[in-house]
């Protein structure tokens, strides 16, 4: 069967998009030295194989595609690693891109499957650090047919991942169309992907669905976050989310994890955050800081 469900990511991609980093600077150059410093690729590469890919592959529905757009600029042997951690997930096709927009880059790609022209189809989008439910893809075809064309789609429970000063977080997180996930419903022959919206706002405009069941995405923070700004207000409120949702039902917030998530449990997730490269990198400059230069212990030994 064809299908009829399509999500997107922009993998650094070095056009316009609603990105943090791209809308920071109008400067290119300036840009692409940011956004394919080796640092900031290392981190991401390392979230998108630890909890992004995996998600996809876990999916219990898995009539859909997935389109992954980057720049043609991509240093050669990232775009040889992206090519390697796709391999296995049938589903994605990378789509080198370069259009000045997201959305001018995504819609021609739109534009070329025959199905959207036939029937109506839904959209999602995903950052690449962040991670889908086993069920996502399964819920959207339940009730893609259940809502007007135009709709919205959203499901806005998941869990916040954070490496916080007070130590790693995996808490239960609110947050009504988030983007995570965000999907929208076309009409036979409409060429509209998710980036041609505000998914904080849309919701004012057209019919939504909202399914609050259980989670539905991973949404991760770290270092070279493009949100690193927004983290502790987001953390206060996960805090605040946790303990309406699962406060008194430790056992039931374990139980949800694994369930959602293709049998990992917490300390998986939070083993990853511990282990990610830009985690590893502060508590090496921590050490540094903390503990005297070979030079400086040899001194300390002679007095």
């Amino acid at each position: 069967m064809e299908p009829d469900i399509f999500g997107y990511m922009r993998f650094s991609y070095l056009g316009r998009s609603d990105a943090k980093l791209a809308r920071s600077t109008d400067d290119l150059e300036q840009r692409k030295q940011i956004l394919y410093a080796p640092e900031r690729l290392k981190e991401r590469f390392y979230f998108f194989e630890k909890i992004c890919l995996p998600s996809l592959r876990w999916q219990t529905d898995r009539n859909f595609r997935f389109a992954i757009f980057t720049s043609p600029e991509l240093p050669r042997k990232y775009k040889k690693r992206l090519a390697r951690s796709v391999r296995k997930v049938p589903q994605v096709e990378i789509v080198y891109s370069k259009a000045a927009h997201i959305s001018e880059a995504i819609d021609p790609w739109i534009k070329k499957q025959r199905i959207v022209h036939e029937q109506r189809t839904v959209h999602f989008r995903l950052d690449d650090d962040d991670a889908l439910s086993v069920d996502f893809i399964a819920a959207i075809r339940k009730h893609m047919h259940e809502v007007p064309d135009h709709s919205i789609i959203s499901r806005p429970l998941g869990l916040f991942l954070m490496d916080s000063p007070e130590g790693r977080q995996l808490l239960a997180k609110f947050e009504p169309y988030i983007a995570i996930g965000f999907a929208i419903v076309n009409p036979p022959g409409m060429i509209r992907n998710p980036y041609h919206l505000m998914h904080g706002k849309h919701y004012r405009y057209v019919p939504s669905l909202s399914l609050p069941g259980l989670f539905a995405f991973i949404h991760t923070a770290h270092l070279h976050s493009d949100t690193i700004s927004a983290q502790r207000g987001k953390l206060a409120r996960a805090r605040a989310d946790h303990a309406l949702y699962f406060g008194d039902r430790p056992r039931r917030f374990k139980q949800a994890i694994a369930q959602q998530f293709g049998g990992k449990n917490a300390s998986h997730f939070l083993t990853i955050m511990r282990r990610a490269p830009s985690q590893r990198e502060v508590r090496r400059r921590e050490r540094a800081i903390l503990e005297p230069a070979p030079s400086e212990r040899a001194i300390a030994a002679q007095q």
